[in-house]
């Protein structure tokens, strides 16, 4: 009876190994989502700054820096 012990010792031992296991590799699967999930929002943000500051400019003239020296929404040509 001694060596069925052991046996029935060692399939627990093997069982709750395989568990941990099984939940290691859960737990690896989730971070890797994780984190392709936060570098697929990071592109996302890049592609918006580079498409909202230099595709995008916002001024109706078709332009692209309206850096003008001043402020007030006025062009340089019009003070002239």
């Amino acid at each position: 009876m001694f060596g069925s012990a052991q046996v029935t010792e060692m399939r627990n031992f093997t069982g709750d190994a395989r568990r941990l296991l099984k939940n290691m590799g859960w737990r690896d699967l989730r971070q890797k989502l994780v984190l392709v999930t936060i570098i697929i929002v990071l592109i996302i943000c890049i592609i918006l700054v580079i498409y909202y500051r230099f595709i995008d400019s916002g001024d109706d003239d078709g332009g692209g820096d309206d850096d003008d020296g001043g402020g007030g929404g006025r062009r340089h040509d019009d003070y002239n």
